[in-house]
């Protein structure tokens, strides 16, 4: 523990000494990069500016104003400069008056001559203003002098707050140097500092090569100090920030402390151990002797208490071996039950099995194996959740299971298994608990017998039934809307009963031709013959039928057989078949989205328009109009009555 606790503790220095040396590098590239805001802040003013720059002397006035204005926005000072750095306008905030440089280095300022730049120079000495300064300069638009340049100064002074912006811990130092080692701004005694060389390493940092990277040193101050650098690609200048020695070494110095603190505990506990070991010694191998008793069911030895902890392992194992005597008395007698049943069960088409109290399968006779689907080492073993493949099902049974173990009682619920086919069966399951001989319940024991298909008959006859008081209501009104209209039209009790009964015969022989479909419907043909049996009798040859066949709905047996039985009523008494020699045609086809039906009788007598119409006509009309959203037409003419019946196929014939 000591040396991988050491480890850590060291690798987490390393990484907190890594840390901190990033932490330098990221916050010279902040400082570099505030910098260089506060610099690029400046260029729009200026771009600004040299668009007007004047042309000729006499405009330098007018410019002056706007240098002013622009000057007093910025908080410096603007000038207008020509080749040679002498000024020819220049401007100032009113608070601070003009800052400017008497000598000016052109060397810096020559790019801006030949280019569209931006250029920032390094600090400026001014031996008469005892203070350094660099300008920001663009140069005029053309139009303007040959070769003027617009420049703003840059006062070192304003720079401090870049880095207390760029996160700087107080005992960090930093420092910003331009391209000839001069501090440009300092975190620590910048007013004795700027404008003044820097130390030989960090002003070979800041005109080296490499724009970015780290060096050791001792700054002026005497601070030993690890620096990491990053030069800035607008400025030319480069942010140094600095971390004591002291700093970066700390958490080293912490992990010393800590792994010496650790050693001496480690040495401590080291002692302990030793002397503790000798006293616990003796009774651990008492525990040894009394682990073995326990494994072999044997008595356990008398054992060395005197140590509180080992006292209460004592205790905990004497509370084993009991529990294992209960069990393994449990397990007997649950072997010797499973036994049993083993016998009983290998004999019944039902399925027996015995699980113990946590759900798992302890035996399973053929017949419950042959359901699962699975062997019998998939399922002993297992709790229903482990084997059964759909989940909900082995939830739903196991919650039963526990029900019955929990209650103590024997209980029936029907249960619903998918096997692994997916046929899905119904079980009646009769389940009750398993006790061992204390009367404790160790499990249950249960029997499940197939009632599939018990259960699709009862819901078959269910359905039948229902269906059965559905037709039965919808009989029972067409029988009484026909008594009703007959009772209108009827001239005496005979003649009520006489057309009456006629047209419950032609009812009951719709219904005798649905239930031997089993209520599926009927072939039209079929029904057209029922209908004219009783008028024809055995003479098929007085009605010749044509047409597709066609399975009519139950509603359009029941109509359809209403109207047959009023056609050829009115045929047996006026038309065709009230002579021998009378014939009737049926035929029907699909027209579009219709069924059309024609009757025609012909060999009959002559046919005479009637004068008014009859009960007869009535029905037909009401039945095709609002019991199958059908039209009838019906002519007369002498050759033998034509009935044309049109009717929607969807409201007639099966899918």
């Amino acid at each position: 523990m000591l040396i991988f606790s050491g480890a850590l503790i060291v690798r987490q220095a390393q990484q907190e000494r890594a840390a901190l040396e990033l932490q330098a590098e990221a916050v010279a590239v902040a400082a570099v990069h505030l910098i260089d805001a506060h610099v690029r802040a400046v260029e729009p003013v200026l771009r600004t500016l040299a668009m007007q720059a004047p042309r000729i002397q006499e405009e330098r006035p007018a410019f002056q104003q706007i240098a002013a204005a622009a000057a007093q926005h910025l908080g410096k000072s603007v000038a207008l400069l020509d080749r040679t750095g002498r000024p020819l306008v220049v401007a100032a905030p009113a608070a601070e008056g003009v800052v400017w440089p008497q000598t000016i280095d052109m060397a810096s300022l020559a790019a801006l001559t030949t280019a569209d730049g931006l250029v920032v120079t390094d600090l400026l000495r001014d031996p008469a203003g005892g203070r350094s300064v660099a300008l920001v300069a663009v140069a005029t638009t053309a139009g303007g002098d040959t070769g003027a340049i617009l420049a703003a100064v840059v006062d070192p002074a304003a720079l401090g707050h870049v880095l207390r912006d760029a996160g700087l811990p107080d005992d960090w130092i930093a420092a910003v140097v331009d391209r000839q080692g001069l501090f440009v701004a300092r975190s620590h005694q910048a007013e004795t500092q700027v404008g003044q060389p820097a130390r030989p390493e960090l002003a070979a940092a800041a005109s080296g090569p490499a724009r970015r990277g780290r060096f050791d040193n001792v700054t002026w101050e005497g601070v030993s100090q690890h620096n990491a650098f990053h030069r800035s690609a607008v400025t030319g200048w480069t942010a140094v920030i600095g971390i004591p020695h002291a700093v970066l070494d700390a958490p080293e110095r912490r992990a010393a402390a800590v792994l010496a603190t650790g050693a001496v505990f480690a040495a401590l506990a080291l002692v302990l151990a030793m002397f503790f070991a000798r006293r616990i010694a003796a009774p651990i191998s008492a525990l040894e002797g009394a682990a073995m008793a326990l494994a072999h069911g044997e008595p356990l030895p008398a054992g060395d208490r005197r140590i509180r902890e080992l006292d209460e392992v004592w205790r905990a194992f004497e509370g084993a071996a009991a529990i294992v005597r209960a069990r393994n008395a449990a397990e007997e007698e649950l072997r010797r039950t499973t036994a049993l049943l083993a016998a009983v069960s290998a004999s019944t088409p039902d399925l027996i099995y015995v699980k113990d109290r946590d759900g798992r399968m302890v035996m399973a006779n053929e017949a419950a194996l042959a359901v699962t689907g699975r062997g019998r080492d998939e399922v002993l073993g297992r709790t229903e959740a482990e084997w059964h493949h759909d989940p909900e099902e082995a939830a739903a049974i196991m919650a039963n299971d526990r029900a019955v173990m929990t209650a103590g009682a024997a209980s029936k619920v029907e249960e619903t298994f998918t096997t692994p086919p997916g046929e899905t069966r119904v079980f009646l399951s009769t389940k009750s608990p398993l006790r061992d001989a204390a009367g404790t319940v160790v499990g249950l024991v249960g029997v499940s017998t197939d009632i599939t298909e018990r259960k699709r008959r009862e819901e078959h006859v269910e359905l039948l039934m229902h269906e059965l008081s559905h037709r039965t209501k919808n009989l029972l009104a067409v029988i009484q809307a026909l008594a009703r209209q007959l009772m209108r039209t009827s001239t005496d009790p005979a003649d009520f009963e006489q057309k009456f009964l006629a047209r419950i015969q032609a009812l009951a022989l719709a219904h005798d031709l649905l239930v031997q479909q089993r209520w599926q419907g009927a072939q039209l043909a079929e029904v057209i013959g029922a209908q004219l049996y009783p008028f024809v009798g055995g003479e098929h040859a007085r009605v010749t039928l044509d047409g597709p066949p066609l399975m009519l709905r139950l509603e359009a047996v029941q109509n359809l057989s209403l109207v047959l039985h009023e056609l050829a009523t009115n045929a047996a008494k006026y038309g065709a078949l009230s002579v021998p020699a009378g014939r009737v045609a049926i035929t029907w086809r699909i027209d579009g989205d219709a069924l059309v039906l024609d009757w025609r009788e012909h060999g009959g007598p002559p046919v005479q328009k009637p004068e008014r119409r009859g009960f007869g006509h009535t029905i037909i009309e009401r039945l095709l109009a609002q019991g199958m959203d059908g039209s009838v037409v019906l002519n007369f003419p002498p050759d033998g009555a034509v009935a044309m019946l049109r009717v929607p196929v969807a409201q007639m014939t099966v899918s």
